[in-house]
């Protein structure tokens, strides 16, 4: 199984990599960032491209703060920051699902065994069993009995790490 945090790291290296070559699509989604505004037009500024910048571009591409962040989460813990947007890709905006802002509102919505709480941001929703297979996760798979079915469950740190981990190997937001 892979690891989600080598995952975003491997994301970085590729990213500093291309940026370093001039790659132009790269330097702009690098010029996200205040110190490299001018990453484009400024052979200075692209000097000063360092990994860290780059694993905070893609830390914030995946919705998360910054690379710390991403890190607390994608190690299964939980966030006051929020848990990203990884559970909400642009494949799935079809589904209609229940949005909630408290998640014990959310969790009064898991009837049974065929609905599942996830976490967008600092935000909740309930989805079926037909959302965790687009995403391309197991909805019968032991992390989501030990969940619960509920991705904000406590204890469940070692269980949220192995789906993030499911969740880039099947190609979560690259």
């Amino acid at each position: 199984m892979s690891d989600p945090v080598r995952e975003l790291k491997i994301r970085a290296e590729l990213l500093h990599k291309r940026a370093s070559a001039n790659d132009e699509a790269s330097l702009r989604r690098l010029q996200r960032l205040p110190d490299l505004r001018d990453v484009v037009a400024d052979e200075e500024a692209r000097s000063r491209i360092q990994r860290k910048h780059c694993l905070a571009i893609v830390a914030r591409e995946l919705g998360f703060v910054g690379f710390p962040h991403a890190l607390r989460v994608l190690e299964g813990e939980l966030s006051a920051e929020g848990a990203g947007t990884l559970f909400s890709p642009p494949r799935c905006h079809g589904f209609l699902n229940a949005w909630f802002s408290d998640v014990h509102e959310a969790r009064a919505l898991l009837m049974d065994q065929t609905q599942f709480l996830l976490a967008y941001k600092r935000h909740y929703f309930v989805v079926g069993t037909a959302y965790l297979v687009e995403l391309g996760l197991d909805p019968g798979a032991r992390e989501w009995i030990e969940l619960r079915h509920d991705w904000t469950h406590e204890p469940g740190t070692d269980a949220r790490r192995r789906l993030y981990a499911q969740l880039f190997a099947v190609g979560g937001k690259s």
